[in-house]
């Protein structure tokens, strides 16, 4: 599915971090879900876990397409794109700093 139930401001939405469930159903209906956490862990990318020490949110960007969250990964400036959980319904992108703040504002 291509998001033809959505309009094109429907399909991009931001979902709070209690909201995990509404992200993923948004997605799987063809939508673009960012889930905004502050999950992170040891193992984490050093971006991650300096973004959330400063306050500020990171996300999982959910989707069915992995060429769209690709595409979408490289417009807002991500240089290194792993499409985490690849064809399950679980399928997204990482995003924090700078492209997330870019993705963000692309939807307000």
């Amino acid at each position: 599915m291509n998001g033809e139930l959505f309009t094109p401001e429907e399909r991009r939405q931001v979902f709070q971090p209690q909201e995990l469930a509404e992200a993923k159903a948004h997605a799987q209906a063809g939508g673009i879900a960012i889930h905004l956490h502050k999950i992170v862990f040891p193992h984490s990318p050093r971006c991650f876990r300096e973004a959330v020490a400063r306050g500020e949110y990171i996300a999982h960007v959910f989707g069915q397409d992995k060429a769209e969250l690709e595409r979408l990964g490289r417009e807002m400036g991500i240089r290194a794109i792993y499409i985490d959980k690849p064809d399950s319904d679980r399928m997204h992108i990482d995003m924090c700093g700078a492209p997330l703040r870019k993705l963000l504002a692309s939807i307000k």
